[in-house]
């Protein structure tokens, strides 16, 4: 703008023929800056306001907080831990904080007592299920349900979770055991009929076809049993059967080399404690 002024005074004077210090004088042109108005400053919240905001906060009752309690006294862990949490959230007039203080502990009282109980009932669940599935997940169900304790605070409480604990390792680790024990004693009756229908395919003078039967035999009641969970007895007489087998096919490498083949075949579906 002001080199474009300049340009039209001179074009002017060039126009009226006026000298130098004829020309009239250029103004210098300035920049006006709007004048921002400082921020307002809102005055003060009157105490008065803020007193009447305080009190709009609802607090609620003793009564009501007696009455959820009562509706609960009887749930079971899950439903007692979710009302407590939700309690835990209720603001009470000062007046009412100490007794609500108070039977709020009680509530957490109760809840590790119901804790403790419902942890005991699915432990004794778990070791009483006929199935794998059903004492793993009753176990799994104890392992939650601890999980609802609330933090202990003292050395009592502290020991009554410490003791729960123990509980649900000590139960884990004898349904494992039990786990073993079946699956032996089921690998013992495949290996009995195994050896059984050893002796009645067994004959004095043997070919080729005679041996395979004894090779499918052994495929068929071994093949299914994993030796490496085998107790010491169990695994000397599955080493047994096997070695009757084994015997009968002195000579025939190739014959030895299909019955170890059946007996470690990836297509082959063993059993192992889990299934027990």
């Amino acid at each position: 703008m002001i080199m474009h002024k300049l340009m039209l005074i001179l074009a002017i004077a060039a126009l009226n023929g006026c000298t130098q210090n004829d020309c009239p004088a250029i103004q210098p042109v300035t920049t006006v800056k709007e004048q921002i108005p400082p921020p307002k400053i809102p005055a003060s919240t009157p105490s008065s306001v803020a007193d009447a905001r305080f009190d709009a906060v609802e607090f609620q009752k003793i009564s009501d907080l007696r009455a959820r309690l009562e509706e609960v006294s009887t749930a079971d862990s899950g439903k007692l831990a979710t009302t407590i949490a939700e309690l835990d959230g209720w603001l009470f007039a000062e007046a009412d904080e100490a007794e609500a203080r108070t039977l709020m502990s009680g509530a957490l009282v109760k809840l590790r007592s119901v804790v403790a109980k419902d942890v005991r009932d699915s432990l004794q669940a778990a070791k009483k299920a006929p199935d794998p599935a059903q004492r793993s997940t009753a176990l799994r169900k104890a392992e939650a349900i601890l999980g609802l304790f609330p933090t202990p605070r003292d050395a009592s409480s502290q020991a009554e979770l410490d003791g729960l604990v123990s509980s649900i390792k000590s139960t884990s680790a004898y349904l494992q055991d039990v786990q073993r024990l079946r699956f032996n004693q089921w690998a013992l009756d495949q290996i009995k009929e195994s050896i059984q229908q050893y002796h009645k395919a067994k004959v004095i003078l043997m070919n080729d076809q005679d041996r395979r039967t004894l090779i499918k035999i052994s495929h068929n009641f071994l093949g299914p049993i994993n030796p490496g969970f085998l107790e010491p007895a169990v695994a000397n007489l599955y080493q047994y059967s096997l070695g009757l087998t084994q015997a009968s096919l002195k000579g025939k490498e190739d014959l030895l080399l299909d019955l170890a083949k059946g007996l470690t075949s990836p297509t082959l579906v063993r059993k192992s404690p889990m299934d027990f």
